[in-house]
């Protein structure tokens, strides 16, 4: 499959026990019920900073090689964001911070570092701070099973909890499959087309691919053209490729 054609993970969820999380972070496998808590008490924060999963493996942290800024979005005050993350336990601000770190925006790039911001996040209750530490796990090539396991149930409570880009993190799970996770093209087909309902431009944007490739959906250009549009018109540059064409 074309590296273009392959899972932009850019979400947050989780669900069900996580104990069997062995090796994985210190949220996924031992923190849910944490999660549950925050994510009751406090309204859910707007989609910034999400993380795609082939710029995160494009990503050199220890050379601090920025390939994934532009996918990420704007450049961001890390300091004042780690303060707040620190002295407020703003989760917003601990998201923010993990993804700066993840992709060189502002401070040099250190996936090490950005984990444990997005930790920190997840744990205050972020369903981006989750999804996001799912997708810097899903970016690992060496990704053991039960790792897999957990980011996939990071996943599904994102999406459940609203966060339309976790829809599409966990769709392309299961039409490319991971690690542990069984392939389900059809219900991929599903999350991304809801998710693109719901207003996400990399929704959109996917759900074009598949179009076009005739994936999981019948191949339809005229579709996919209306896709890309869309996608376009919401911010999503890759599908603005094809739009171009």
């Amino acid at each position: 499959m074309n590296v273009a054609h392959q899972v932009l993970f850019a979400l947050v969820i989780g669900g069900g026990s996580l104990s069997a999380c062995g090796g994985g972070s210190e949220y996924a496998c031992t923190e849910l019920e944490a999660y549950k808590r925050a994510r009751a008490r406090e309204p859910q924060e707007g989609p910034r900073g999400s993380i795609d999963v082939n710029a995160a493996r494009a990503t050199d942290a220890d050379a601090g090689v920025d390939a994934g800024a532009a996918a990420a979005g704007a450049a961001i005050d890390v300091d004042q964001t780690a303060r707040d993350c620190e002295s407020a336990s703003d989760r917003q601000a601990c998201n923010d911070t993990g993804t700066a770190y993840a992709f060189g925006r502002g401070v040099r790039a250190n996936r090490a570092i950005a984990r444990r911001w997005l930790d920190r996040a997840c744990r205050l209750g972020s369903p981006a701070g989750c999804g996001n530490l799912a997708a810097l796990m899903i970016a690992n090539p060496e990704i053991e099973e039960d790792e897999a396991r957990c980011a996939e149930r990071l996943l599904d409570r994102s999406c459940e909890d609203g966060f339309v880009d976790g829809c599409v993190t966990l769709g392309l799970v299961y039409a490319n499959g991971l690690e542990g996770v069984e392939r389900d093209p059809m219900f991929a087909a599903v999350l991304i087309e809801r998710s693109c309902d719901r207003g996400s431009a990399r929704g959109c944007g996917e759900l074009a691919l598949m179009y076009d490739d005739g994936r999981a959906v019948p191949h339809d250009a005229v579709r996919a053209r209306e896709l890309y549009e869309r996608a376009c018109r919401g911010g999503y540059e890759e599908a603005c490729a094809h739009v171009q064409q």
